[in-house]
């Protein structure tokens, strides 16, 4: 079987994608970090091999990826994909594409992953992270949290633009400063905090506006 070299995001784009062509040739796949580094992105066409049926359980878990509410295993797969686990995201996959429950041991390794961002999130998205309006102060969570914890911000009714300072990714340390559009969960840009602590002079203006 011919081996094929792909660079993909530690995400659920990655995993999907993974997945797929990991049925028509042996991979050798370099994981980087999403929105930050450059990789291949999932194509419309990537699809084309998957069933009716199965493109119809992607598309929902995009939609269920960092979802405060929704079926266990699918927002399951994209918190074990996010994390890195990739074994444990792909045996989770399988099983829901073929709408199967997963073997016990799977299924409760899953479902504690997903229990761990959940009661993160509880924990850490209150009014204090807020600083000045519109600034969220998460330097301290990992950056595979920052989509479920801008969900859940976001189902509390805040519509407006957001600026997220964040720490790093497994694969890159560096902290890092995510720019959401208004009412959107997806980021609009990622940038890298340079050495030097400095954010973005558009966030220091805000930041400096209200002290």
């Amino acid at each position: 079987m011919q081996v094929k070299k792909m660079v993909l995001p530690m995400s659920l784009e990655g995993l999907i994608q993974k997945w797929i062509f990991c049925q028509q040739w042996r991979l050798q796949v370099e994981w980087v970090p999403p929105y930050v580094m450059s990789h291949r992105k999932l194509r419309v066409s990537d699809l084309q091999s998957v069933g009716f049926h199965g493109r119809r359980r992607i598309h929902r878990l995009f939609a269920l990826d960092g979802a405060p509410t929704g079926p266990w295993m699918g927002r399951a797969i994209g918190a074990c994909a996010r994390m890195g686990r990739i074994t444990l995201a792909t045996s989770l996959l399988e099983s829901w594409i073929e709408a199967l429950e997963p073997d016990a041991w799977t299924a409760a390794r899953g479902r504690r992953i997903l229990e761990v961002e959940v009661q993160r999130c509880r924990n850490v998205m209150h009014w204090q992270r807020e600083w000045p309006r519109g600034v969220l102060h998460l330097e301290d969570q990992p950056s595979w949290m920052i989509i479920p914890m801008v969900r859940y911000f976001r189902n509390l009714k805040v519509r407006s633009d957001i600026e997220v300072l964040s720490g790093g990714h497994r694969l890159l340390p560096e902290r890092m400063q995510w720019s959401f559009p208004e009412s959107s969960i997806t980021p609009k840009k990622v940038s890298i905090i340079d050495c030097s602590g400095e954010f973005e002079a558009s966030t220091d203006y805000r930041i400096l506006s209200a002290v």
